[in-house]
């Protein structure tokens, strides 16, 4: 049987992780717990036996099945995971306070002129302190920013003290549960394997959850 998988999978992806669980991650009802073993064709040896859709290359999955003559064998496994949130400490990242050093930095050194600043696409704090330095409230019969070194320095250090944790906002403490029951064996002239999988995963990013219920039946 040839399943055709619509997930691209690259060569690094592959050789990189745990390459069981992206493949069976990819492809959906397949238990990465459920591969043997899995091989890569590509070239002459893919398109002679799968044709002109193989000119990429194939994925070649063998799933797990029981043997003739054995009696029945039943696994059991479980993997229990537990992720912390993100720490800053761990990370070679610059808070507000130590970028906004070095940008002072540059506008001292004249290589950041704020007069012109503003018309680029991403100009960030700087850019909406030159928008407002160059804006004029015919209202009140003043620039929205006073051009003087303490009021820039004022609005800056608003910024400045303004750290968000986006760990805290983006991340969250979770567990991860991974289960798999499956029963192997077989006769004289016959060998099934079937298996049963549970995987939960309250997700690390907020954004992500899973939950998978994988099932097979194999008999030969």
């Amino acid at each position: 049987m040839v399943q055709e998988d619509l997930v691209s999978l690259s060569v690094n992806d592959l050789v990189s992780g745990n390459a069981n669980t992206l493949i069976g991650s990819s492809i959906a009802g397949l238990n990465p717990n459920d591969i043997e073993s899995f091989e890569i064709l590509k070239d002459a040896a893919a398109t002679a036996i799968y044709g002109s859709r193989s000119l990429n290359g194939v994925v070649v999955i063998k799933t797990k099945q029981g043997k003739r003559s054995t009696p029945l064998s039943v696994s059991v496994s479980s993997e229990y995971t537990v992720r912390d949130l993100p720490n800053y400490s761990n990370a070679d990242i610059l808070d507000s306070k130590e970028n906004f050093g070095i940008l002072k930095e540059l506008e001292d050194k004249g290589l950041l002129d704020i007069t012109t600043i503003s018309q680029g696409q991403n100009s960030g704090v700087y850019g909406i302190m030159a928008n407002r330095i160059n804006t004029f409230d015919p209202i009140a019969g003043r620039f929205l920013l006073e051009n003087t070194p303490d009021a820039r320095n004022r609005f800056l250090q608003k910024y400045e003290r303004a750290n968000t944790e986006w760990f805290n906002a983006l991340f969250r403490s979770s567990a991860t549960q991974n289960h798999t029951l499956n029963f192997s064996g077989g006769g004289n002239n016959s060998q099934f394997y079937s298996s049963l999988g549970l995987y939960k995963d309250a997700g690390w990013t907020i954004a992500d959850k899973v939950d998978r219920v994988t099932a097979s039946l194999r008999n030969t």
